[in-house]
């Protein structure tokens, strides 16, 4: 199994003054981001040969690209824009030695910044260039994508696209560039409409061809500089018109217009289309908040008969997100076909389709990739970072095609009251026992902690503005001192006795509204952005303000991960004993583990433990759970066919894993597959650890 394992970027830099890019333009006073000025708006990687695995980010409300050499002791570098970044910027490679930072801002221009490796802007002379677009007014509203390094793509509002080449003198980009604006075949469909409406039912939205996805072939993982050029891009509009271009000289391919709801495919896989026209589909435009996605895979060549077609075979993936629908939405493929040698003309033929899981309901998927025949998914399921996997088997019939695999999500828990309660030990006070867990490495952010602070001192300048003026050395100095100064032990004004009850409880309450503070800025850091690749191929998560990889998971994690699921009758007995442990109050508990470790220490019983343990639940356990819970418990207990073997087998496991976790993985199986080490590897490493130490415990406990 696999799990998802994260660690936030904050603590990776800090301390960063941004280096201001001159531009050609005057511009105005901006106006203060809405979000938190840490948290991403876009991330992205590239493995950049000697550097190492390199995260580009767009940060401060679109103004400021971070970048950050992930496997080296190198830091990072921020640089800020006077205007709005334009998503998306690109990491592109020259070779293997110059790694090529492409911007478009929403005023009109286009930034280069050039870095030499392997030391990129640690010691290397750069001179930003800026070249400004003549061809299209700012501010620019379309979608930006960048498959070379020398070519920009630029969506447009009449299905075209603006195709920009970077000029060069030598093997030097000279920062000019030239502008063309590509269109296919006309649609006719929107004007016939206007002359008679009452024969057209078509879209009427206002720029119903506007180009709303733009994607290419990815460039390659291998260290061996050699790079086969990007030779098509895809683009999709709001009229579900799919298109593909050349990338080099800018000729339209093929297009195909797409249906917008799973049935419609019914029919694209009983018809044939006839070369080069494109099927007419009923459907809308697509108008909804969450977004189309598309990717480009190239061809499988056979090596055996070689062909000069290298275009042939070339597939575009699209999601169709239907919003309201009992899954998120669908996936198509499609397959561009050879070129016909009398007319030149290729076609998009479609291939397979795959629906998403029925659990998606809801959902927005943020980005998907191809990796090693599995499709992955990423999913915003309202806050919440899921992953799910399945083979990438397009181009099989459903009945053929394998389910969809859900990632673990171990570890991601959130603190609460009862938490407290539990890591507190005897001599702890309230305020450290909280502390302790809020600054728990992976609970929070440094730049979470520091944001919940900055928002809870504000809130006391008119109670407690003393508070504010002494400097504090260290972070948790500074929550320790802060949170809970307000809180004063008065007095009864009838008795003069001092008013204890009332004093924690309000000091408890200061305590947990703080850990709500974090709570909230920590869950907008953990949306997700999308998915990347490592050097060696592993999948990356990007999230606002964190960043995982996808690992294998020892037996332990396995475990856990697998509480409740139907997997085995011993998983299941795990996923009924965390329920009931979860919904005890832990006051209650604790009275509950007393007694039965003076059962088991107690020599002297003459009663069977079965009936011993039946009486310790009778006089603890019942009455504990609410009806909900109780009700849930029995009926997991009733889903077991034979209680005795996943009683032995869940045994089996516990008695199993202190060896697992002993032993060495040489061969990094269950490692992380990250490049050389650096800070990140370090902190991700940390984050494994700490979560396959802490697996063990808990089946331990509820065995």
């Amino acid at each position: 199994m696999s799990s998802v394992v994260y660690t936030h970027i904050s603590g990776l830099s800090t301390n960063i003054v941004p280096i201001e890019i001159p531009s050609q333009e005057q511009h105005e006073g901006r106006e203060e981001p809405e979000g938190f000025v840490e948290h991403g708006e876009y991330a992205t990687t590239i493995h950049a040969h000697d550097a190492g695995t390199v995260l580009l980010r767009v940060l401060d409300g679109g103004h400021m690209l971070e970048l950050m050499a992930l496997e080296s002791g190198m830091r990072a570098a921020r640089f800020s824009f006077a205007s709005k970044i334009a998503l998306q910027p690109a990491l592109m490679m020259l070779g293997i030695a110059e790694l090529h930072v492409l911007v478009v801002t929403l005023n009109g221009s286009i930034f280069r910044l050039r870095f030499v490796l392997p030391h990129l802007w640690n010691s290397t002379q750069y001179a930003p260039k800026e070249y400004r677009i003549t061809s299209i007014s700012a501010p620019i509203d379309g979608i930006v994508h960048v498959p070379e390094v020398g070519v920009v793509f630029i969506g447009l509002n009449d299905g075209g696209v603006l195709r920009l080449t970077a000029k060069m003198n030598g093997l030097e980009y000279t920062g000019d560039w030239t502008e063309e604006s590509l269109h296919g075949p006309p649609n006719y469909f929107p004007s016939f409409s206007s002359l008679m409406p009452s024969f057209y039912s078509g879209p009427t939205a206002p720029d119903p061809s506007k180009i709303i996805a733009l994607a290419s072939i990815p460039p390659p993982l291998a260290d061996s500089g050699y790079a086969r050029a990007t030779s098509l891009v895809a683009t999709l509009s709001r009229d579900r018109h799919l298109r593909v271009w050349l990338t080099g000289n800018g000729k339209f391919v093929a297009s195909k217009q797409i249906p917008s709801q799973f049935f419609q495919t019914d029919a694209l896989i009983t018809r044939s289309a006839t070369p080069g026209k494109t099927p007419a589909l009923e459907g809308h435009i697509i108008d909804s908040d969450y977004r189309p996605i598309i990717r480009v895979l190239p061809p499988v060549l056979d090596e055996d008969s070689f062909s000069p077609d290298m275009d042939a075979g070339t597939e575009v993936i699209v999601f169709m997100p239907t919003p309201g629908a009992e899954t998120a939405g669908f996936f198509l493929l499609y397959r561009l076909s050879a070129q016909d040698r009398s007319s030149s003309r290729r076609d998009l033929n479609f291939v397979g389709r795959k629906p998403c899981s029925a659990q998606t309901e809801g959902w927005e998927l943020r980005d998907f990739l191809v990796a090693d025949d599995v499709l992955y998914l990423l999913w915003n399921s309202q806050g919440r970072t899921v992953i799910q996997t399945s083979t990438y088997d397009l181009d099989e019939t459903e009945a053929e095609q394998e389910p969809w695999n859900t990632l673990s999500a171990d570890g991601e828990k959130e603190l609460s009251p009862d938490s407290f309660e539990e890591s507190t030990q005897e001599g702890d006070t309230l305020a450290s026992s909280i502390l302790a867990a809020i600054l728990r490495p992976g609970a929070f952010s440094p730049y979470t902690l520091h944001i919940a602070i900055k928002q809870y001192e504000q809130s006391l300048i008119d109670v407690a503005p003393y508070i504010l003026n002494t400097p504090y050395p260290t972070l948790a100095e500074r929550i320790a001192a802060v949170v809970g100064s307000s809180v004063s032990l008065t007095t009864d004004p009838r008795t003069g006795a001092q008013m204890w009850d009332r004093y924690w409880s309000a000091l408890r309450r200061d305590w947990e509204g703080f850990v709500a503070r974090c709570q909230a800025v920590e869950r907008a850091g953990r949306w997700p952005l999308g998915l990347s690749r490592a050097r060696d191929g592993s999948v990356v998560v990007l999230a606002r303000e964190r960043m995982g990889t996808i690992v294998a998971l020892d037996e332990p994690m396995s475990v856990h991960s697998l509480a409740g699921a139907n997997t085995s009758s011993s998983a299941s007995l795990f996923g009924v004993a965390w329920s009931l442990r979860a919904n005890i109050p832990s006051s209650e508990l604790r009275q509950l583990e007393d007694a039965l470790r003076s059962v088991s220490g107690d020599g002297r019983i003459a009663y069977s433990h079965d009936s011993v343990l039946r009486d310790v639940a009778q006089r603890h356990l019942d009455g504990l759970l609410p009806d909900g819970p109780a009700a849930f418990v029995r009926s997991g207990l009733g889903m077991i066919g034979d209680p005795e073997d996943a009683v032995l087998q869940a045994l089996d496991v516990v008695g199993k894993l202190e060896h697992v976790v002993k032993l060495e993985d040489p061969d990094g199986g269950m490692g992380l597959a990250i490049g050389h080490d650096g800070e990140f590897k370090k902190a991700l490493t940390t984050a494994y650890i700490a979560q396959s130490i802490e697996a063990p415990w808990r089946p331990a406990e509820h065995a």
